[in-house]
């Protein structure tokens, strides 16, 4: 954040505790020496939102959000780092110095994007006079099933062939220039604008707040044309970070607890005009990484409700894989007898959608359907892709859990009358892995030990800090290892947390809070002892491996390493024992 300056961000952290900030938002009860709540950046029965006190962060060990007093501060009311920053400062009555240069530029691109967003605002405005005073297009959209109720909720619109945005005089030549950059207007070769939603009904996209961040338009005349046409991403939209319907919905999601994903806008209107008034939309995009870390952040349970073509399913499930990334299994909900949602409700109406909603088929059930879907159990070559398949998915359920894998080998060796032994041929080869992945486990489990430890112990700090450098080398785990050289180079563990990458940050905040990892004991000692012995003997091994190879010619020195390797490994062994 170079354009604040270090002392200042350092002096508005410490002038604000967490404690009395995060007190204004949720209730909070003790814990040991910390603080526990019910998260309030994700729906939850349980709590799992930990804040340290001595050390002033929180962490929520449901959705991963986490950092300091200016984090939390962000989250919980929606601001970037500097107006957090400035919050804070003002209610402490401390002056914030800015580079005046950096202030100017970052105030110049905040004020484009606001007028942006105005500018879209004004745009959407214009596109509803156009469809209230067009009465054929309002008969099509009523004629589709939507109440005038519905259309107002949702700000539908309609870009006349008039081309009022692009040719009249209701925006100045500069605004068409940041309206073409956004992608509403397009200019054409003659240095003029034509509109890019001409002839198209409007969905205005907004953002968590309201504010109009891009439009999808949909083709109502027969022209050869694309059915639907979206807003390109630009300095306030970006298709793969936001949702349609994420603002409308936003109450209806965290009143549920559950989050409805569906394709289209219509879909989505169509669902909510139903009562199901949990939907987002996405953008014309598959889901992505980000979009699945925002759903889990939403909500507890997941439901994907995609076109029921093959394309649709083949999409509902790699959206089931890329939530399953975040840790969530997504509840995909088929469509007999229709096309998409908009479709089903029209014949069946919405009792019949919540009943199957209900059901709650997994994306593994429908994964499993997908993959075998033209394939022949009475074929031998067949089966045998079939088996393959089956035992492919059943992986990923053991990966969520061992009662779910169970479930799962029974229902499929029946539906498919496949022997469940046959189904588990990976068996030993996965009790390998999994005795491998234990190993790694007890390794990471005791180096995590350590580092909690010595959070909490200043004399397990002084004896990492005692081996200097050396001490990093201990540690296998990658996450770890900036933790480590930090601790041991400043011994400080309250603000040097603030520069790590967030993955590093959040491994640091699960030693400090996850109450699993803190021993209370002196347990450290012996655990450190493993590691200098363990430490040793990969030294050893990689020695003795360049003696082997003949390296000693080269370096005479490998023959009195490898000694004084071997008397400090039995010093090292004979006090493990003392």
């Amino acid at each position: 954040m170079g354009m604040i300056p270090q002392r200042i961000i350092e002096e508005v952290i410490s002038a604000n505790d967490i404690v009395e900030v995060a007190g204004k938002y949720i209730r909070m009860e003790k814990s040991g020496g910390n603080l526990k709540a019910l998260c309030p950046f994700h729906n939850e029965k349980t709590p799992s939102f930990m804040l340290s006190p001595s050390k002033q962060i929180f962490h929520c060990f449901g959705c991963g959000a986490g950092g300091n007093v200016v984090k939390f501060l962000m989250q919980i009311e929606n601001l970037t780092f500097i107006e957090s920053l400035k919050r804070l400062a003002r209610d402490k009555g401390i002056t914030i110095d800015m580079d005046p240069l950096v202030m100017d530029r970052e105030a110049k691109e905040a004020e484009k994007r606001d007028l942006l967003r105005q500018l879209l605002g004004r745009v959407n405005g214009v596109y509803r006079k156009q469809l209230i005073g067009n009465q054929q297009v309002c008969e099509y959209i009523k004629n589709r099933g939507l109440l005038s109720e519905t259309i107002e909720k949702f700000g539908l619109g309609y870009a006349s062939p008039e081309q009022a945005v692009a040719r009249g005089s209701l925006f100045d030549d500069q605004q068409k220039v940041a309206l073409a950059d956004a992608g509403v207007l397009i200019r054409d070769n003659r240095g003029g604008f034509f509109e890019k939603f001409n002839g198209r009904i409007t969905f205005p996209i907004r953002n968590h707040r309201g504010d109009v961040i891009g439009f999808g338009g949909r083709i109502i005349d027969g022209r050869e044309a694309a059915k639907y046409l979206n807003s390109p991403d630009s300095s306030v939209y970006h298709k793969g970070e936001n949702f349609y319907g994420i603002f409308e919905c936003s109450s209806g999601i965290r009143k549920s607890g559950q989050v409805i994903l569906v394709e289209g806008y219509m879909d989505l209107i169509a669902m909510f005009q139903a009562g199901f008034d949990n939907v987002v939309a996405s953008l014309g995009t598959a889901l992505t990484q980000y979009q699945a870390g925002m759903l889990k952040r939403m909500a507890g349970e997941i439901f994907v409700l995609y076109d029921s073509d093959e394309a649709g399913v083949r999409a509902a499930v790699r959206a089931g894989e890329i939530l399953a990334r975040e840790g969530v299994l997504a509840i995909v909900t088929r469509l007999p007898g229709a096309k998409d949602p908009d479709d089903f409700l029209k014949i069946h109406g919405p009792e019949k959608l919540q009943e199957l909603m209900q059901r709650k088929h997994s994306y593994l059930e429908v994964k499993a359907d997908w993959l075998n879907r033209s394939l022949d159990l009475d074929k031998v070559v067949d089966r045998r892709r079939i088996q393959m398949n089956l035992i492919s998915v059943l992986a990923e359920a053991r990966s969520f859990s061992e009662m779910l894998h169970a479930d799962y080998l029974k229902l499929w060796s029946e539906q498919y009358r496949i022997r469940p032994d046959l189904l588990t041929v990976k068996e030993i080869r996965d009790n390998d892995a999994k005795k491998t992945l234990d190993a790694r486990e007890s390794v990471n489990k005791i180096e995590r030990e350590i580092l909690s430890s010595a959070l909490q112990e200043e004399e397990c700090l002084a004896a990492l800090k005692e081996l200097g450098p050396e001490a990093e080398d201990l540690f296998l785990e990658v996450r770890l290892k900036p933790i480590v050289r930090a601790m041991v180079s400043s011994g400080s563990s309250e603000r040097w947390q603030d520069t790590l990458p967030e993955e590093v940050a959040a491994v640091y905040r699960q030693l400090c809070l996850d109450e699993a990892e803190q021993n209370g004991g002196k347990q450290w000692r012996s655990c450190l002892k493993h590691l200098k012995i363990r430490h040793l003997k990969q030294q050893r091994a990689m020695i003795f491996e360049k003696i082997k190879k003949g390296d000693e010619a080269g370096d005479p020195s490998l023959r009195k390493k490898w000694q004084e390797l071997i008397l400090k490994l039995k010093a090292e062994e004979r006090d493990k024992f003392n």
